[in-house]
């Protein structure tokens, strides 16, 4: 390994990007269990499960990251989704190091919780033996929650805690000790896998397409249209009005058109790509 301080600045930049493979070879590794967590979670949130991520330093602003993400992409409920993190809201913004040392403080901020058998409880740590993620999967553990382990070595300290552990070892680190490199690349791809994989098994998107995407501002509306043009097959004014009619929510919008599609003649294009949504929300299209 090169001293990175006498690297030229191209070498330096080089060096470091050729570095960032190994979280992507390291994720790869780490499908099967990837996948198990995703499997696992699915059934539990269809039932009304919430999910809590717990982590300290860089890896709980990574969580808070990913988690801020979802109500605005896939319309979920702010509270489905929400990370724990050492040191309180503010250790999202400035650092708070020796919050993490704390058992005692994740115990409690997960027993605040209220959680339940259906309720998920994801625990992130570079080091995989974190104190204040270790008080939070005991916390989950006494709530008989499910509990998912993201670490970033080989042998987590808290494998133990976890039915499901995701070992992401990323190996050394170009800067000794910094896990906001490799670790926190890792850590950043596993938690948009999960979340974004789980979206899609609970239904919130279609043909690759946000169909439950939050509409907040002039941008996004014209995205909705987009989405509406693309699914229907519609000029993009026959879109607009018919999103105008549902405040922009895309999904009740594509159900309308579904709905009055054999007596519209707007629609020209084939509406089988949406056939599967025919019995959401109440509203059941019979077959032609």
């Amino acid at each position: 390994m090169p001293y990175l301080e006498e690297l030229s600045v191209y070498d330096l930049v080089q060096y470091l990007n050729q570095q960032d493979l190994q979280p992507q070879l390291a994720v790869a590794g780490a499908v099967n269990q990837i996948s198990q967590a995703i499997e696992a979670m699915v059934p539990r949130m269809e039932r009304g499960g919430k999910v809590r991520v717990a982590g300290a330093g860089t890896s709980g602003r990574l969580a808070q990251l990913d988690a801020s993400e979802l109500p605005p992409t896939f319309g979920i409920d702010q509270d489905q989704w929400k990370t724990l993190m050492a040191g309180g809201r503010d250790a999202f913004w400035n650092a708070v190091e020796g919050a993490e040392d704390n058992v005692e403080a994740g115990f409690a901020d997960m027993a605040s919780q209220s959680l339940g058998a259906d309720d998920i409880v994801i625990g992130i740590a570079a080091s995989g033996r974190t104190p204040y993620v270790q008080g939070a999967l005991q916390a989950a553990e006494q709530a008989g929650c499910l509990r998912i382990g993201v670490f970033c070595v080989a042998t987590p300290s808290l494998h133990s805690l976890t039915h499901i552990t995701i070992a992401i070892a990323v190996g050394p680190e170009p800067l000794s000790g910094s896990t906001r490199m490799l670790a926190g690349t890792a850590q950043k791809m596993v938690l948009n896998i999960i979340s974004t994989g789980v979206m899609v098994r609970l239904g919130h998107t279609l043909h690759n397409l946000m169909i439950d995407m939050k509409p907040s501002n002039h941008k996004l509306k014209l995205r909705a249209e987009a989405i509406v043009q693309e699914l229907l097959e519609c000029d993009q004014s026959t879109a607009r009005n018919l999103l105008q009619q549902h405040e922009y929510q895309i999904r009740p919008a594509l159900i309308r058109a579904l709905a009055g599609s054999h007596e519209s003649e707007n629609f020209q294009g084939s509406l089988a790509p949406l056939w599967k949504l025919r019995h959401l929300d109440g509203v059941d299209i019979p077959a032609e």
